[in-house]
């Protein structure tokens, strides 16, 4: 009986965290974001701990219940959906989002009809250019403004919603695949039970979350049947439609599927392009490009490697050299990337591959991207956390935790970069990934034996 009450304690402790999360909670004070976030990695590490008496449908419920903490919440941690509405409300409207600049867009009769008013574009952090969210993105923001009738509430609502169904879709996938390949169910924890994926998707409405959803949608398609190559393949596209990051995981589905990929490229691309045809001019290829251009050659937020290289420009050339820097290491990385198919593909040239091998793959993909980009959002790990829990080493999972001191950005109400905590953020994970495995598989055994 105690422990029973002790049990309940407990997930109401963590609920509760959840709910500062969602309601409470201010970007501005980075120490009460660190203290939340904190309590709640805490919460996740106990129940892994406390692992053997989680069911897989205790996980998944718990899992739930603190995603539909945030159903009626509004971002805290991040203003992302003020385009969402802005773009959802135009799209809906009948207008192309690709063609509106939003700095002289809000001064139309059209923006004042559409209920696009001076808060939500003030509240926008991307007014100086057009939009850069995909085809299916866009359909889904459109969706949510159609449902919620010009409400801001009752949009944000639907948004929410999306999320969480998203979620509860990719939970139930992974715990097919899980079992597809006699894995624990247990290591979902790593996952479901993530204050980062919880928070960034359910509280702060990213749409990571639905990428993960339909590439892991993708992979259990393609695992189940092979004849259902082309539904995966849709999905792989739906992927790219809202978010463009998976395009790098391309050469390892070359790497993974051989001559089969031929075909598999040429659906992935048709779903993607057909997602364009309702906007497609020659503005919108115009305006596309410059606003990709200008993320590659503008924004700078928590890197790593490029802060390094952008300081011994400065140091030598006495300014800020992005313009050229940005798209110099992004040469780099897509020919590290290429390199990394390269050799799966030169490994497993006459055998498939384990989920454990093709899931390692992926994440050193999307680890030397991110650590070659100019801009690492503390969402854009959430990939990482999501095919770490296939992988038998778990160093990337301190990166979910460590994102999270990106947050000194904002404290105060500015916007200024604290080093001090970049670096550390840094190193540690630097650290995590150069213990010899021997030492983390000891440690491994060592926390299994040490677990009730």
């Amino acid at each position: 009986m105690k422990g029973v009450v002790l049990r309940v304690v407990f997930l109401a402790t963590t609920y509760l965290g959840y709910l500062f999360m969602g309601y409470g909670v201010d970007r501005s004070n980075f120490w009460e974001v660190s203290f939340g976030y904190l309590f709640l990695f805490v919460a996740m590490i106990m129940f892994y701990r406390n692992r053997k008496e989680l069911s897989w449908r205790d996980l998944f419920l718990t899992a739930m219940l603190f995603r539909a903490v945030f159903l009626f919440s509004e971002p805290r941690l991040s203003d992302d959906y003020y385009r969402f509405i802005w773009d959802g409300r135009i799209t809906a409207y009948g207008e192309n989002p690709y063609l509106v600049y939003p700095e002289t867009y809000v001064l139309s009769d059209e923006a004042a009809a559409l209920g696009l008013t001076d808060a939500l574009y003030e509240g926008m952090n991307s007014k100086k250019y057009y939009t850069v969210y995909p085809p299916l993105n866009q359909a889904m923001f459109a969706f949510c403004s159609l449902m919620g009738r010009g409400d801001p509430t009752s949009e944000l609502f639907f948004y929410h919603l999306l999320i969480f169904f998203s979620e509860l879709l990719f939970l139930s996938i992974m715990g097919k695949l899980l079992r597809r390949f006699s894995i624990p169910h247990t290591a979902a924890i790593w996952y479901a039970l993530n204050p980062l994926v919880i928070v960034e998707l359910c509280g702060n409405l990213h749409f990571e979350g639905v990428v993960v959803t339909l590439l892991g949608l993708a992979v259990w398609l393609y695992v189940q049947k092979s004849k259902w190559w082309w539904i995966s393949a849709i999905c792989f596209g739906a992927a790219v439609s809202v978010k463009l990051l998976p395009l790098m995981l391309l050469p390892l589905v070359g790497a993974f599927l051989k001559w089969k990929s031929i075909r598999y490229y040429a659906v992935v691309a048709a779903t993607f392009l057909v997602g364009f045809v309702p906007f497609f001019s020659e503005e919108l290829i115009r305006h596309w490009q410059s606003s990709i251009g200008l993320y590659f050659r503008t924004f700078e937020f928590n890197a790593s490697l490029y802060y390094v290289v952008r300081e011994i420009g400065q140091a030598i050339y006495g300014y800020n050299p992005i313009q050229t820097v940005g798209p110099v290491m992004s040469i780099i990385t897509i020919t590290a990337i290429l390199v990394v198919a390269t050799l799966t593909l030169k490994k497993y040239a006459y055998k498939v591959p384990s989920i454990s091998v093709a899931a390692k793959s992926v994440q050193w993909t999307y680890l030397i991207y991110f650590f070659m980009a100019t801009t690492v959002h503390p969402w854009y790990i959430i990939t990482i956390a999501a095919v770490t829990v296939f992988v038998k080493r778990k160093e990337a999972l301190l990166w979910s935790f460590l994102v999270l001191l990106s947050y000194s950005h904002y404290h105060g109400g500015g916007f200024s970069e604290n080093y001090l905590f970049i670096s550390l953020e840094y190193g540690m994970l630097l650290l995590s990934f150069l213990i010899p495995k021997r030492w983390s598989e000891e440690l491994e055994v060592r926390i299994l034996n040490e677990s009730p």
